[in-house]
């Protein structure tokens, strides 16, 4: 029987081609949200009942505040809050096709123009890396027999399986942000990493680390 466990190795080029775009983000794609719109205000629980559209709309607003703030002092703010705006989708039981589509229809442009095709598929990893350590850590979706985490790409399933397995693990040995490394995630791998692989690394499992605090609210 052949297994299905992807190997370390192909997990990180896979996660190099997913997100190598990640940092780029602010630069190629002209965000012009406005300086003083991103991420400064505090993240306040949503209302009860909040619609699917509604969602999305919130899930698209992070995303653009949390890309165009990589690199400033807001940008951990921005990140949590479309963390937090993603795990609302988890909990509403929302499938992460039926997220993308509504996105698609929302009709909201917060980077004062659609988005490239590359920032949709950046998107798209970001929700998946959440709906995925959500799942990994038994976090359960508030819509009763609903398996959100069950709705992401399979290839994204297997470039990310061992990923966020170790991220989770080094969170239950006390890691936080701070102490964690690369080198813990990787530990026995064996393989060198260039700083532009590094980074890009790093900025996943800071998604993956900060999905599991909100697991923990």
């Amino acid at each position: 029987v052949t297994s299905t466990t992807p190997r370390r190795g192909s997990v990180r080029m896979g996660l190099l081609s997913l997100l190598m775009a990640a940092l780029l983000v602010p630069v190629a794609t002209g965000f012009t949200t406005p300086a003083k719109a991103v991420c400064r205000r505090p993240w306040r629980a949503r209302p009860m009942m909040m619609s699917v559209a509604d969602t999305a709309k919130t899930i698209e607003r992070t995303f653009v505040e949390a890309a165009g703030g990589m690199g400033s002092k807001d940008y951990e703010t921005g990140l949590t809050a479309f963390i937090e705006a993603a795990k609302d989708a988890y909990d509403d039981g929302i499938m992460v096709p039926a997220l993308n589509l509504e996105l698609s229809m929302c009709g909201q442009n917060t980077a004062g123009r659609p988005l490239q095709p590359d920032e949709i598929d950046l998107r798209t990893v970001w929700l998946s890396l959440v709906y995925l350590t959500l799942e990994r850590v038994g976090y359960k979706s508030k819509a009763e027999s609903q398996f959100p985490g069950a709705s992401v790409a399979e290839e994204l399933r297997q470039k990310f399986y061992t990923f966020t397995y170790d991220v989770v693990n080094a969170k239950k040995q006390g890691y936080d942000l701070n102490s964690l490394k690369l080198e813990e995630i990787f530990k026995g791998g064996g393989e060198e990493r260039t700083p532009m692989e590094s980074a890009v690394l790093s900025q996943a499992m800071r998604i993956v680390f900060l999905a599991i605090v909100a697991s923990e609210k």
